[in-house]
C-alpha cells in the first residue's frame, strides 16, 4: 500500500491505479487507536469555519475510494487486540454492512483475514463474542516441510544468498523435530527457542560471521567463538552447542584437525573439550546420517558389490557400537539413541532389514542372528522396550546423556572410534559379508 500510495500522489492517479492495482494492506490490530478509523482531524478544510472536518487514514480511504478496488486487508495481532479495538472491527468484518466506523462504507472487491498467535506463551486477549460470529476460524499449524520450500525459495534481502545459510539449514534439517520450532514447554519461559523469526536472525549472524562459505575450516578461534555465542544468544544455549557438534561431525572441521587442535573449539577462553567428547559426537551424527540415508543409497546402488560394500560399513557401525557396548554399556545405549527415536525408526527398520537380507543371500546365519539380537539388545537399553524396533510399541527412545567416563575408559573407547575412522577414512574396513 506504502508503494501505491508513493507512486500516486494525487486522488486521481491513485483512483486510476486502484483499477489495475490488487492492493495488500498490513494493520496491527494491537496497535489501532479505534478514534482514529472515524478520521484524522484536518485544520486546513475550508468546508466548516470554526469546527475540523476529518479525513479518513490512507488505508480506509484506499478501501472506500473506489468500486474498482480489489485488495486484502490483513488485521495481525488480533490476539493482543483490546476490547475497545475489537469493537471497531465489527462493521468491517459484517459482510451485509461493510462499513468503516459507520460512516465509511467499503468499494470493491475486498477480503478481509485477522491472525494471531494462540497457545501458551502469547499474551491472549479473548475475542468478544460478537467478533467471533464474524469470523471463520482456522487453524494454521507450522510445518518444517512448508517451512523448508519458503526457505529454499528465499533470499537475503539484496543479494543472491538463499534467507537460510546452507550450514544452519543442513542441520536444522538433520533432525527438525528438535531443531525447528521448538515451543516453550510452559507460559512465560524465557528460553531462546529456534522458532521461524529467531532461524532468520541466526542465518544473518552466520553469514555476518563467514559469509556465504560452507565449512569452517578457514576462520579464526575467535570466529568461531562469535558465530558459537550469536546462535546460542538467539536461539538458546542447547541449539547453539548443537550446531556446533553438527558441523563437526559433518567433517566440515576434519576430525584429525580436531583431536590435533582442541583449542578450536571452545566453550569459554581456556576451557578445552576432552577428545572422547568429540569423537562420540561425530561417530553419533555420522551414524545418524548414514542409517537415514542407507535405503536410497542401497536402491541406488548399480552393482551387487556397491551393495555389499555399503552393508559391510554398516555392519562396521554396529562391530563399533557393540565393541563399546562391553566398555561401558550406558554409551553404546547414547550412540544408539541417535537412531533408535521414532524419527529414525523407519530408516532403521529398512537399515536392518537390508543387511539381513544380504547376509541370509550370503548363507551367513550366524550374521543374521547376531545383527539382530544385537539391535534388539541395545533397543531394550535404550528404550526398555525390544518390541518398539517391531512397531508393536510406539515407545520413544530417551534422550539419554553421555555418561561420565573413567580415564581408562575413555581411552578404551577413543581407540575403538580413531581405529574405525582410520579404517573409513582410507576405505580399509573389514569384509564382514
Amino acid at each position: 500500500m506504502t508503494d501505491l500510495l508513493k507512486a500516486n500522489p494525487t486522488i486521481d492517479k491513485l483512483e486510476k491505479a486502484l483499477k489495475t492495482h490488487f492492493v495488500y494492506i498490513n494493520v496491527a490490530a494491537s496497535t489501532i487507536d479505534p478514534t482514529l478509523l472515524s478520521g484524522i482531524p484536518d485544520p486546513t478544510s475550508p468546508e466548516k469555519k470554526g469546527y475540523l472536518t476529518e479525513l479518513p487514514v490512507p488505508w480506509v480511504a484506499i478501501m472506500t475510494m473506489s468500486p474498482d478496488s480489489a485488495g486484502f486487508l490483513f488485521f495481525d495481532e488480533l490476539n493482543q487486540a483490546n476490547q475497545d479495538v475489537q469493537n471497531t472491527l465489527f462493521d468491517i468484518t459484517n459482510f451485509d454492512e461493510r462499513t468503516i466506523a459507520r460512516k465509511y462504507t467499503i468499494q470493491g472487491d475486498w477480503r478481509i483475514h485477522c491472525a494471531g498467535n494462540w497457545g501458551e506463551g502469547y499474551s491472549i486477549i479473548d475475542l468478544v463474542p460478537a467478533l467471533k460470529e464474524r469470523l471463520a476460524p482456522y487453524l494454521l499449524k507450522l510445518d518444517y516441510e512448508g517451512w523448508a520450500k519458503w526457505a529454499q525459495g528465499s533470499k537475503m534481502p539484496g543479494t543472491d544468498n538463499p534467507i537460510i545459510h546452507p550450514l544452519l539449514m543442513d542441520f536444522i534439517a538433520d533432525d527438525p523435530e528438535v531443531n525447528f520450532y521448538d515451543r516453550p514447554a510452559q507460559e512465560g519461559d524465557p528460553t531462546k527457542r529456534p522458532n521461524p523469526r529467531n532461524l532468520v536472525a541466526t542465518s544473518g549472524a552466520i553469514y555476518k560471521v563467514i559469509g556465504s562459505k560452507e565449512d569452517f575450516r578457514n576462520i579464526t578461534k575467535d570466529q568461531w567463538f562469535e558465530l558459537q555465542a550469536t546462535v546460542s544468544s538467539i536461539c538458546g544455549k542447547q541449539f547453539g552447542e548443537d550446531f556446533k557438534q553438527f558441523v563437526i561431525s559433518n567433517s566440515l572441521i576434519d576430525v584429525n584437525e580436531i583431536l590435533g587442535k582442541p583449542e578450536m573449539l571452545v566453550k569459554g577462553p581456556g576451557v578445552n573439550e576432552s577428545q572422547v567428547t568429540q569423537n562420540l559426537s561425530v561417530f553419533k551424527s555420522n551414524l545418524r546420517n548414514f542409517v537415514k540415508k542407507f535405503d536410497d543409497s542401497f536402491v541406488a546402488a548399480k552393482t551387487e558389490q556397491e551393495k555389499i560394500d555399503l552393508v559391510d560399513t554398516g555392519l562396521a557401525y554396529l562391530f563399533v557400537i557393540n565393541s563399546i557396548y562391553t566398555v561401558e554399556p550406558n554409551t553404546a545405549s547414547v550412540l544408539f539413541s541417535a537412531i533408535a527415536n521414532k524419527a529414525m525408526m523407519d530408516d532403521l527398520k529398512l537399515f536392518r532389514s537390508h543387511i539381513v537380507n544380504t547376509l541370509k543371500d550370503a548363507g551367513n546365519t550366524e550374521g543374521v542372528k547376531w545383527v539382530i539380537e544385537m539391535i534388539n539388545d541395545i533397543i531394550t537399553d535404550v528404550t526398555g522396550n525390544a518390541q518398539a524396533f517391531t512397531g508393536e510399541d510406539e515407545e520413544e527412545a530417551e534422550d539419554v546423556a553421555t555418561p561420565a567416563l573413567t580415564p581408562e575408559k575413555a581411552k578404551e573407547i577413543n581407540n575403538i572410534l580413531n581405529i574405525f575412522n582410520t579404517q573409513l577414512k582410507a576405505g580399509t574396513l573389514p569384509n564382514y559379508v
